[in-house]
């Protein structure tokens, strides 16, 4: 197929089917690894068309250089039959929970969503990328308050989450709130001059990852106030980011709702209720655009790493984590 098509139902089954099998799976991965060793693009506006494996050097580099306590990627060189053989049970689990999720009574439905989301996620940070100085864990941790919309999401340096911000990062070019570092191989090349457009690009590498939000801030996530404050921080003019970051919120969301419902039932009951505010609305959003777009549009950055979470894939019409109005 190619870049940019849309695909059918059936498309969509049978990429599942396939990335299910070692040996339709590896020679997926093989070509999408190729793609991103030939593929040369710029990483933002007005800078130079670089390789995906001089930025992922680069990150590696600037996070060692810079003592970061973030996981630090390469480039995987080729893909391996045992690397392809673990990727294959492991996205296997995946949608056999995607299947039950997608059937669950609303009591347990984020608890599964989330793990068959987490699953994926990892592999698609570990698929093209490998990674050290990794640790294990949701990279999210959750504290109890007593309202549901009041429940706290801590956002932490290491483990799945935020390796997968990174790996978006590095795969799409998409800055988002929760990055450890924003960094480029090469600079812009004009408008650098004082108090031109890009002055200041990239003179803050250092992310500034939110320590924490409530749930009702999830739900309630200024885009624009968020946009903004980056773009501030590394200098960036042009910005293309919401659509991974209402993605990353979502896998925040069902870490929250997954706590809740194993937890503080109590706070589960509340949304379910929805009585006093509109989360469980919030909350079928984020199932919807999980099981409609988000578990193909992963399965689909396999075969094509650079694809973004602003592209549809499905003939539906655009995807359901683009950031309307920005």
């Amino acid at each position: 197929m190619f870049e940019g098509e849309l695909l059918s139902q059936a498309e969509a089954k049978r990429r599942r089917r396939a990335l299910r099998l070692p040996r339709a799976a590896h020679e997926m991965l093989a070509k999408g690894l190729q793609s991103l060793k030939e593929r040369e693009e710029p990483r933002a506006w007005r800078l130079p068309a670089t390789h995906v494996g001089d930025e992922v050097d680069h990150y590696r580099e600037r996070a060692a250089h810079l003592q970061l306590r973030c996981a630090q990627p390469s480039l995987r060189p080729e893909i391996t039959l045992d690397h392809v053989d673990e990727l294959t049970l492991r996205i296997d689990a995946a949608l056999n929970l995607v299947e039950m999720g997608a059937r669950a009574e609303a009591g347990v439905k984020p608890l599964i969503l989330y793990y068959a989301c987490s699953q994926l996620c990892g592999e698609y940070a570990r698929a093209f990328l490998d990674w050290s100085h990794d640790q294990r864990g949701h990279g999210l941790n959750c504290v109890s308050s007593p309202s549901a919309a009041g429940t706290i999401v801590k956002f932490q340096q290491q483990g799945s989450f935020p390796r997968t911000a990174a790996a978006v990062f590095l795969l799409t070019r998409a800055v988002t709130p929760f990055l450890p570092l924003v960094t480029y191989s090469r600079g812009p090349m004009n408008f650098t001059a004082p108090g031109e457009l890009l002055a200041e690009f990239g003179n803050e590498e250092v992310g500034q990852i939110p320590p924490e939000f409530t749930v009702e801030q999830l739900a309630a996530f200024d885009f624009s106030a968020n946009t903004l404050q980056l773009r501030k921080r590394h200098g960036l003019h042009k910005f293309d980011g919401e659509s991974s970051t209402r993605f990353l919120l979502d896998v925040a969301l069902l870490f929250a709702g997954s706590h809740m419902v194993r937890y503080d039932s109590l706070r589960w009951k509340e949304v379910l209720d929805g009585k006093t505010n509109a989360l469980r609305i919030t909350f079928e959003e984020v199932y919807d655009r999980f099981l409609d777009a988000g578990v193909d549009l992963i399965l689909r950055t396999l075969e094509d790493p650079s694809l973004g979470f602003d592209r549809a894939i499905l003939p539906s019409g655009t995807s359901p984590y683009r950031v309307w109005g920005r």
